[in-house]
């Protein structure tokens, strides 16, 4: 998570941030274990599926893109969320509170909201450091000017992720559809809860893409497939969907991954849940067993890169 200076000085300056505080280790240990679990368990078990789905992208058809587009949406959330938890526990081990960074961001019905939960620390340094000043500097302040400052701080939060092609992209889709979603807004148009839901995820997810391919080509053969113009029928692709055990597998593991983001709160809210008994440190115990036990290979974390 990205952070301020003044608030991480001041817990630094704290005398009590220096003394062993047992609550604060066995909460930070629970949140370490969950990062973990998101990133070993969960995430890693989409890399090599992702990997081969987007590397044979001109033989995708329409039901196996959209498999493997939304295997990258679990991934890269359970990745990064696993990441920012591990270094949330980490330094809740040591006295020190970082904000929350993820705050179910797939639950979101609209695109606002979903950068209000998704990456929240990168979204509040753009708005502090982008939007604000952006505010300020027009004489005078309205619809339009507001419209302007959020095209170019979501631009800029696409770019910040690299100078690509596909960040370009990535940028300008998101650029367009916050603003898109505050003219909705401002026009007070309604829209099903259901529906508006559903339209966030596609785009999301089509924009995932984008964010995730090597360049602009691949990324329009993946969304092309998504979209049918490579045809319905599951084709007999070697690595992608081998099999109808294969695919049932990566199904199932969807259907866990959608009912844990459905039904499990954030993790940092989810920790502070967890009381201090002995059955909880053994399941968590457990847990990290058995994450340990498949710690057989290095994997990057997808954001390091950034």
């Amino acid at each position: 998570p990205i952070l301020y200076h003044k608030p991480m000085m001041a817990q630094f300056a704290d005398p009590g941030t220096k003394k062993l505080n047992w609550e604060n280790i066995y909460r930070g240990l629970v949140l370490f274990i969950i990062g973990l679990v998101k990133k070993i368990l969960i995430a890693d078990g989409f890399s090599a599926y992702v990997g081969v789905g987007f590397d044979q992208a001109a033989n995708l058809t329409l039901l196996d893109s959209w498999a493997v587009a939304l295997c990258y949406l679990m991934q890269i959330y359970f990745d990064f969320s696993g990441y920012s938890d591990m270094a949330v526990g980490i330094a809740r081990m040591m006295n020190i509170k970082i904000p929350l960074n993820f705050n179910s961001p797939y639950l979101a019905n609209n695109l606002i909201n979903f950068w209000q939960r998704w990456h929240i620390s990168l979204t509040n340094a753009m708005t502090a450091c982008v939007y604000m000043p952006l505010m300020r500097a027009f004489k005078k302040l309205d619809f339009k000017h507001m419209v302007f400052a959020s095209f170019i701080t979501f631009f800029i939060v696409g770019i910040w992720h690299g100078a690509g092609m596909t960040y370009v992209v990535y940028a300008c889709m998101h650029s367009v559809g916050v603003v898109v979603n505050h003219v909705w807004k401002h026009k007070k148009l309604w829209m099903p809860s259901a529906l508006s839901h559903v339209i966030t995820i596609v785009f999301v997810t089509v924009g995932m893409v984008v964010f995730r391919s090597a360049d602009l080509h691949q990324a329009g053969q993946v969304i092309g497939a998504m979209f049918g113009f490579n045809g319905v029928l599951i084709p007999a692709i070697s690595g992608v969907l081998p099999s109808g055990i294969h695919v049932a597998a990566k199904l199932g593991r969807l259907i866990i991954c959608t009912l844990l983001i459905i039904y499990i709160p954030a993790s940092q809210k989810f920790a502070d849940m967890i009381k201090p008994k002995t059955q909880y440190a053994i399941g968590f115990s457990v847990l990290f067993i058995i994450v340990l036990c498949n710690l057989t290979k290095v994997t990057e974390f997808i954001y390091g890169q950034f």
